[in-house]
């Protein structure tokens, strides 16, 4: 059991890699939304609303990146005890929940941003 254990972060990457490809491709059509309403003149409330959900979509990306980092940190550092026959099975344990408490941010930090589209929805409803 225990050599097998530096595979377990590795298995949680894909799900957060999605996660990175759907955010990062939200970030772009966003930063394209900015511009386009920078172009069209000053509506002060609804670019405030968009560069925070900018924030707050930036916030999420660092936080996934994060994520995935010591995830893969986790396997690497749990493979080396591993071969090098140190037990180690707290120290994996809790390099898991770091990464899985970077990942539950994020995926806060995106319900926020979601619930502040509703506010730029309004904003662009007359």
């Amino acid at each position: 059991m225990e050599q097998e254990l530096w595979i377990a972060p590795l298995l949680l990457i894909p799900g957060v890699a999605l996660l990175i490809m759907s955010t990062s491709a939200r970030y772009g059509q966003l930063h394209s939304e900015i511009h386009h309403v920078a172009d069209l003149g000053p509506n002060t409330s609804l670019i405030k609303h968009l560069f925070r959900r900018a924030r707050w979509m930036r916030n999420a990306l660092v936080s996934l990146y994060l994520s995935v980092a010591v995830f893969a940190v986790t396997s690497l550092v749990t493979a080396l005890f591993t071969c090098l026959e140190i037990n180690s099975p707290m120290i994996t344990f809790w390099m898991i929940c770091l990464g899985v408490s970077c990942l539950v941010f994020a995926v806060f930090t995106l319900i926020r941003e979601s619930i502040q589209s509703l506010e730029v929805i309004r904003d662009h409803t007359p």
